[in-house]
């Protein structure tokens, strides 16, 4: 499980950082389920208490998830709006001007030469960590369902 950090700030990035281990339901080390000699579960080891506490905040964690994508699509017209002005004559002479802007605690100012370039460049890093959570899901549900390739090639 990936751990994410919300700033206090609701206008701050969501940043995804390294695996942590999500509490485990009560009475159960296992989170829910054994495993024989083999690692392999059988129907009656699985705690279906923990299953539905899994399963309830799968749906939770789900409901993020399709929020953040709201978030990103959100994020991503303000982001074009701002790579044009990071593109056009005029931000180039509220640069040269030095035009006066008032900064959230915190933020950087937009006429510094890399903050709009720092923030092309954490987008571009946060979709690819996105897509690769998604083809890593993709990648596991696949292996699954297919049969390990033998070494020599042969299935």
């Amino acid at each position: 499980m990936l751990a994410i950090s919300r700033h206090s700030d609701p206008g701050a990035a969501t940043t995804i950082a390294g695996p942590i281990d999500r509490p485990r339901p009560a009475g159960r080390p296992d989170a829910g389920v054994s495993t024989s000699q083999n690692s392999e579960p059988t129907m009656s080891q699985y705690d279906p208490q923990a299953m539905q506490q899994n399963y309830e905040a799968w749906c939770e964690l789900h409901r993020q998830q399709e929020q953040a994508q709201i978030q990103w699509l959100e994020a991503e017209a303000l982001l074009h709006e701002l790579q044009a002005y990071y593109q056009s004559p005029q931000w180039r002479e509220d640069h040269a001007n030095d035009v006066p802007i008032h900064c959230r605690n915190g933020e950087y100012c937009i006429l510094s030469e890399d903050t709009l370039w720092d923030m092309l460049t954490d987008r571009d890093e946060t979709a690819l960590k996105w897509m690769r959570l998604g083809m890593d899901t993709f990648d596991r549900k696949h292996s699954l369902v297919q049969p390990p390739l033998d070494p020599a090639g042969d299935q």
